[in-house]
């Protein structure tokens, strides 16, 4: 999530909105439950803006896709507003109800003005080669007519530098303000009582900045080590009496923790452990209801005890970057699909409608691969591999435990895809692999005990095991990763080389579940070869591409309709341009896009439902948009 907004009404009406990774969603509940503004067609947003009076107009604005979008009825319908060109940042009037003012800093037309809601726009300067990136008018902006705005210097392709400017005048002149110069700002943040104690907040690279004469001068504050890369500030309602402040920062390429004050800024505190938050924001009847949100990479976070306490927000919000999705073997009677991002899993008893986070180890999960034992209607186990070791649950993810390989703790391996034998309830087979060591390993012993085989002595690695539907009479597995994909016909005793490509990486293959008449696998390739998909009828001897209807990007990953014996149906889901999932009804001669919803979405992970041939239904696992569900209606 990159943003939150409570309305300014928010005691009366309950609502909020926040940014997650497919678009933007509401509550009306006071962040309960969540409804997706399905009109708004610009999946990349950034930023909300609330009219000040929104509980009249209604009107809010979200900055998305280098563009400027309004809507005036609550977000059911939008409207791009062209005028304020490729918009990258924005600000809205205090006092917007009476002078309709919006700030824009357009990459194409400098910093532009509109005086009537956004239907016309005029430049107020013009920023040149220069990037506005943060607009703030001041909370009095109606009397002192003050405005900051942050920018990226440019010149001849080059970042020069940055600068932070203000003006006193409504935007006609503006001044540099010496302390910031070559600082990077990226949040600027006003005291709600500006007017009497004129105190700003400014956070960037180079750490927070506290100004107490409105903009003169500027303190950095100290009194936590690193408190560089700030991300965002938020600042209580009532903080003329709490004195309480929230930030986010960054830390190299990610998120890193949620940072809270008491005293004005003077000391903080790290909240929610090491969680990834990317937004916060105070209610804006905090003093009443002393309610916080947080927007994390794994979902929406509220407390309503300033802070002590939090709990989970995410009915009906799909904001997780979703990376493997798994049936239960008996779907058809308990319903049940687990989920895993990239630090959780999740379980659904509902279809894939509603999902319950399961709590797994303090560190949490990174980049996980999920299986079911076949029996698992009986004995209730799922393993779960990731770049922490092997976790075994024999109460449906209730609790964990992991595993030792060999007498060494799975947790010192770097990646462990996991596997069970689909003759599980007889063979007791489950499967790993040591991805750097191209070695594959089989316990029949519920993991007490493994043994261990070489596939190959060549260079690269092995992170994929596929087992054949058919392996207790064919004794067939795949194991694919880096370059090559290998197979092995005596229970991975011995492998066989049958594919590479020296200028591809492969993805995980997919087996036909008709396997044992049909010899078919599918297997999609990585974004450095858009050739793929390939094709094999013989069981992996010959492959050809398929991929005719597809765009000229990567395939990611591929899958099977569970009833392919009849309806011959293939998905692909691709990255890149033109990015979604695709479905073949002809065994993959030819490729339709599936439908609006999954366009230009990049997905993760495709799990056709095991009804399939009767309810027609896909899941996908996507990047940011949590897991979407998709029914086919031809």
């Amino acid at each position: 999530m990159a943003a939150i907004v409570a309305s300014p009404a928010f005691a009366a009406d309950r609502t909020i909105f926040i940014v997650t990774g497919d678009g933007v969603s509401k509550s009306t509940d006071g962040g309960t439950s969540w409804t997706k503004l399905e009109g708004l067609k610009a999946p990349h947003a950034s930023k909300v803006l609330l009219s000040p009076a929104y509980a009249a107009d209604r009107t809010l604005f979200v900055l998305a896709d280098n563009s400027l979008h309004v809507s005036r009825d609550g977000g059911l319908t939008w409207r791009k507003l062209t005028g304020a060109g490729m918009a990258a940042a924005a600000a809205v009037s205090p006092n917007y109800a009476h002078d309709r003012t919006i700030l824009a800093g357009s990459l194409d037309r400098g910093l532009v003005k509109s005086s009537d809601g956004g239907e016309n726009w005029t430049s107020v300067a013009d920023m040149g080669r220069n990037q506005v990136e943060v607009i703030a008018f001041s909370p009095d902006y109606a009397a002192d007519r003050t405005i900051f705005i942050a920018r990226r210097v440019n010149g001849l392709g080059w970042n020069l530098g940055n600068d932070f400017l203000k003006s006193d005048d409504g935007g006609k002149t503006w001044h540099p303000l010496s302390f910031a110069r070559s600082l990077r700002i990226t949040s600027v943040t006003f005291s709600p009582k500006y007017r009497v104690d004129k105190t700003i907040f400014a956070g960037g690279e180079s750490g927070l900045f506290k100004s107490v004469d409105a903009g003169q001068t500027w303190t950095l504050l100290s009194g936590l080590p690193g408190m560089d890369n700030i991300a965002e500030v938020a600042i209580s309602p009532d903080y003329a009496d709490d004195k309480q402040l929230y930030f986010t920062r960054i830390a190299g390429d990610h998120f890193d923790g949620l940072f809270h004050s008491l005293d004005a800024g003077r000391t903080w505190r790290r909240s929610l452990g090491d969680r990834a938050v990317t937004a916060v924001a105070f209610s804006p009847d905090f003093k009443a209801d002393a309610t916080v949100f947080v927007g994390t990479t794994e979902g929406f976070l509220r407390s309503t005890n300033r802070g002590g306490t939090w709990r989970d927000a995410n009915k009906g919000l799909s904001s997780q970057d979703i990376g493997s999705i798994v049936f239960s073997p008996d779907f058809m009677v308990d319903k049940v699909i687990f989920a895993a991002t990239d630090r959780e899993i999740y379980r659904s008893t509902k279809t894939g409608r509603d999902w319950t986070r399961i709590k797994r180890g303090p560190a949490g999960v990174v980049k996980p691969s999920i299986a079911l034992s076949r029996a698992y209607a009986s004995d209730h186990m799922v393993l779960v591999g990731d770049s922490g070791g092997i976790y075994q649950s024999v109460n449906r993810g209730q609790s964990w435990s992991r595993l030792k390989i060999g007498g060494v703790d799975s947790g010192t391996i770097e990646k462990t895809p996991v596997a069970f034998s689909p003759n599980f309830a007889v063979d007791r087979t489950m499967a790993t692999v040591i991805p750097s060591a191209r070695m594959w390993l089989t316990s029949t012993n519920r993991g007490r005990s493994w043994q261990r085989h070489k596939i190959t002595d060549e260079q690269g690695e092995v992170d994929s095991i596929v087992f054949s539907p058919d392996y207790a009479v064919d004794r067939t597995i795949f194991a694919g990763g880096s370059r090559h994909l290998y197979r092995s016909r005596d229970a991975g005793r011995r492998w066989r080389l049958i594919f590479n490509l020296t200028e591809a990486t492969f993805g995980k293959p997919a087996v036909s579940p008709n396997y044992a008449n049909d010899k078919t696998v599918l297997l999609p390739v990585g974004e450095d070869s858009p050739q793929g998909p390939f094709k094999s009828t013989d069981g992996g001897d010959t492959w050809r591409a398929v991929r005719r209807g597809l765009p000229s990007t990567f395939s990611q990953r591929v899958a099977f309709s569970p009833a392919y014996a009849a309806d011959r149906t293939m998905f692909v889901a691709t990255d890149g341009p033109r990015a979604g999932v695709y479905r073949s009804t002809d065994s993959g001669r030819h490729w339709k896009i599936v439908g609006t919803t999954l366009e230009n979405t990049v997905v993760n992970a495709i799990a056709p439902s095991p009804d399939y041939a009767n309810d027609k239904t896909i899941l996908a696992g996507t990047r940011g948009g949590g897991v979407m569900v998709y029914t086919f209606t031809d």
